[in-house]
């Protein structure tokens, strides 16, 4: 009979760590250990990638204010977000006064379709963050949006 031992926390930190040159994203720490958990940003936006919870699970907490903001700082990869529900718009607001932070909500610009009713979420906002909400209203539906369309967004903000 053989025993099996945990591994150390340096020694699992080794086994979990990302392999090759890429870029990093540290989207927190492995639970109840100081490793962090990462993923590798080229495999992330040249994948398919999909993030799933229950409701209030923290799924657009993951996608736009971790992973997003690290594909910002990290990758520097241009990020358009069509945020009908409000979901993104707080990115806009540094939550801390490093340079990071007001880099990131400096890059944010937000897209809302123009039929959607937005004086509610606009109120709460308001309310909340002290500052207006930042949007710009596009008269298309999203899911027909062209490559090429999406390549004008992104070089008219980015370029």
């Amino acid at each position: 009979m053989d025993f099996v031992y945990l591994p150390t926390e340096p020694e699992l930190g080794r086994m979990l760590r990302l392999s090759g040159d890429g870029v990093r994203l540290v989207i927190g720490n492995i639970r109840s250990l100081t490793i962090p958990a990462e993923l590798d940003a080229n495999k992330l936006v040249s994948h398919h990638c999909a993030i799933l919870a229950a409701t209030g699970g923290g799924k657009s907490w993951l996608a736009g204010g971790v992973i997003i903001e690290e594909l910002a700082l990290r990758a520097e990869i241009p990020i358009i977000i069509i945020d009908p529900h409000g979901e993104y718009s707080a990115m806009q607001v540094p939550r801390s006064s490093t340079e990071n932070a007001k880099y990131v909500s400096n890059l944010v610009r937000v897209y809302v379709p123009g039929k959607v009713d937005t004086t509610n979420l606009d109120e709460y906002f308001r309310n909340k963050y002290g500052v207006e909400r930042r949007y710009a209203r596009f008269g298309i539906n999203p899911r027909s949006l062209s490559l090429r369309l999406m390549e004008g967004l992104l070089n008219h903000y980015y370029a």
